[in-house]
């Protein structure tokens, strides 16, 4: 008679075993049927060097601008290609939600327009001059961002 309650928990475990393995089978497959996030690597990608910039614009499929995240949200840097920054001699005039012109201090020309397309899984900014990309960049969102975010403050106060 004590083999009864092994044998039940035998099958409690195998139960229990069973569902995880489901649930593990269900997230798989969900993962590969969900769409890819919004401007991530493969939209990075289809932007090339010396493409116009309408033609940029209509590869990663709408205008600039910040689709579901605010402009201050944490991303890492993955890739990045050409012309990715400017010097301190210029100055950010914006334009509209997600595209700012850079100006010389010293002349006041335009020099080049940054343009931002960010969701939350990921951003692509350009450079772009004359009317074409010279520069491009892909941002990855970061993994516990706010907690990162809301760590810094006190990390820094320690010396980290």
């Amino acid at each position: 008679m004590a083999e009864r309650p092994a044998r039940g928990r035998r099958v409690v475990w195998w139960l229990l075993a069973a569902g995880v393995l489901a649930g593990i089978a269900v997230g798989i497959v969900c993962l590969l049927l969900l769409p890819s996030p919004p401007f991530g690597r493969a939209d990075y990608n289809r932007v090339s060097m010396g493409m116009e910039y309408e033609d940029a614009e209509a590869a990663l499929g709408r205008p600039p601008g910040y689709y579901g995240v605010s402009p201050d949200a944490p991303f890492v840097l993955s890739a990045q290609a050409g012309l990715t920054m400017l010097g301190p001699g210029h100055e950010a005039v914006p334009v509209s939600a997600g595209v700012e012109d850079f100006r010389s201090r010293a002349t006041g020309e335009t020099v080049a327009r940054i343009s931002v397309w960010s969701a939350p899984g990921g951003a692509v900014r350009l450079i772009s001059k004359d009317g074409r990309v010279v520069g491009k960049m892909h941002w990855q969102s970061r993994p516990w961002g706010g907690l990162w975010g809301w760590l810094r403050g006190p990390l820094r106060r320690l010396g980290w």
